[in-house]
């Protein structure tokens, strides 16, 4: 096989440090040429080399002229360094067959993609492992845009669901709902009957699947059984919808995956006439209403404007309040494990005795509309 770009003649590093080691000896290219016992013509050779276009110098030469020049072969210690330090010409390989195969895809994917792949190669250098072959590096690629595209796919169909409860939705709810979307997805994949197959008696069915998830996820008490379900729907539809179209477990091929956002777009198509019935179909299966917490920073922003809280420390202070939420909706107001969540809290902060206001004036808000909150009555005026 050809050497390529990658060579070494193509850095110019090399070059450069040979000619400032000539010049510190004071030294002409035709006196090294003489030196070398080589004739005048050959001063020509030399000064490719040092420009950085002479292709493929030999270890020879480039040891003889340290030799006449009076210099180590330590001398060129940081451009051999630099150099060996880049990556092999399989893995330099590898990465433009990934560059190939990601260059059709959405630009944030293909990206993301790009990244994955890097801290994979690097792993693997650093921990002693031989690089994949081209071909391997791409076939892992292809398996991960798969992944990443059913992940985007089943996320969309969940998101509609959160999107209308608000901005300010408990962050651990939000997780939550994906994470088991993505398990209901897997299991139904994992699940899926094989042509030529038979069914394995000893392996749990996908029924007995589905129901040990739903109940490793109601003993984390975040969403209650019907929500569970609702979620368990959203990401079965979103399964028959891929298997009806063939995109289910199927390793496209390179000119396939150029294809893949093709049939995953009417997948990432958002469909707001149902989002918006599906979104109040999972507030009612909560035990409280997720939208009450906009009103309760809102008005926690107003107290701290009137109390003379700058704006820009408002807007902190507002992504700060979603961390005493999740205080004031797991623990009982005035008890210890309320004040020592409250000092951690606290004792994170920039001014302490700024914050400690701030979660006052939260802390009062929450309880004002706490009725609201948990369906037990109208809302505060």
């Amino acid at each position: 096989m050809p050497r390529g770009s990658d060579s070494f003649a193509d850095y110019a590093g090399l070059g450069q440090r040979l000619r400032e080691i000539r010049q510190w000896c004071g030294l002409s290219l035709r006196s090294a040429a003489h030196r070398l016992n080589r004739h005048k013509g050959f001063a020509i050779y030399l000064s490719l080399l040092e420009r950085g276009r002479l292709k493929q110098p030999s270890l020879a030469l480039v040891l003889d002229l340290l030799r006449i020049y009076g210099a180590r072969a330590a001398d060129l210690g940081p451009v051999t360094d630099q150099y060996t330090s880049r990556p092999s010409p399989l893995d330099v390989a590898g990465r433009e067959r990934v560059k190939e195969v990601t260059r059709m895809m959405p630009a944030k994917l293909a990206q993301k993609l790009l990244k994955y792949d890097s801290k994979t190669a690097i792993d693997r250098r650093f921990s002693g492992q031989a690089p994949l072959e081209p071909s391997e590096r791409e076939m892992r690629i292809r398996r991960q845009a798969r992944t990443w595209l059913e992940r985007g796919a089943v996320d969309n169909a969940l998101r509609p669901e959160m999107d209308n409860l608000g901005v300010l939705t408990p962050s651990w709810v939000r997780k939550f709902v994906f994470d088991y979307g993505h398990r209901v997805f897997s299991i139904l994949k994992r699940t899926q009957p094989k042509e030529g197959r038979k069914p394995d008696w000893r392996t749990k069915s996908r029924e007995t699947r589905l129901a040990e998830a739903e109940q490793q996820a109601l003993a984390m008490k975040v969403i209650p059984v019907k929500g569970l379900r609702l979620i368990q729907r959203r990401a079965t539809e979103v399964f028959e919808r891929m298997e009806r179209l063939g995109i289910i477990g199927v390793l496209p091929t390179l000119e396939q995956a150029r294809q893949i956002p093709k049939p995953f777009s009417s997948l990432f198509a958002r469909d707001r006439g149902v989002g918006g019935v599906a979104s109040e179909a999972l507030i009612q299966t909560l035990p409280y209403d997720p939208r009450v917490f906009g009103r309760i920073q809102g008005d926690t922003a107003k107290r701290m404007s009137e109390a003379g809280i700058a704006g820009n420390d408002i807007t902190r202070y507002r992504s700060w309040l979603g961390q005493l939420q999740r205080i004031a909706m797991e623990t009982e107001p005035g008890s210890e494990e309320h004040r020592q969540r409250t000092e951690v809290e606290l004792n994170r902060a920039r001014d302490r005795k700024q914050a400690a206001r701030v979660a006052e004036m939260y802390y009062a808000e929450f309880e004002r509309w706490r009725p609201r909150l948990f369906r037990k009555g109208p809302a505060p005026k």
